[in-house]
């Protein structure tokens, strides 16, 4: 029982692991993705969701069927962020360069955005009441 609560475990983790940063459909002219952090949407879901596929349902990682793999990226915001690449791409890691932060450089002109968020703020003013 030991050894299948272990190797529960061990799957659960590399589920969550996968669950981590997740890239979106294909949007945009050029096809961009974003990437999904899910640890920041929603702290537990990848572990709820291991829990149920892993204990409840036997999912198990079989990186011989897999088309995809993660690839480490280097140089970049997150420490232990992923691209995911087809299988014959190399291991190395994929290195970014990072865009060093320039306070000279020109801020853009929120009134030419596409969208724009007016507040409407709505003051009321009446009497609280007592506690008593």
């Amino acid at each position: 029982m030991l050894a299948k609560i272990a190797d529960m475990e061990r799957n659960m983790l590399a589920f969550a692991e996968d669950w981590k940063y997740i890239p979106t459909l294909p949007r945009g002219p050029k096809g961009e993705q974003a990437i999904l952090m899910l640890d920041y949407l929603i702290p537990d879901l990848a572990h709820i969701v291991a829990s149920h596929y892993v204990g409840q349902r036997g999912w198990r990682r079989h990186d011989d069927l897999a088309i995809l793999k993660p690839r480490k990226i280097i140089g970049g915001v997150l420490e232990d962020l992923v691209a995911y690449v087809p299988v014959d791409q190399p291991d190395d890691p994929i290195v970014v360069e990072p865009v060093p932060y320039d306070p000279e450089a020109p801020k853009p002109d929120m009134d030419k955005l596409p969208w724009r968020v007016k507040p409407k703020v709505t003051e009321t003013f009446e009497e609280r009441p007592d506690d008593d």
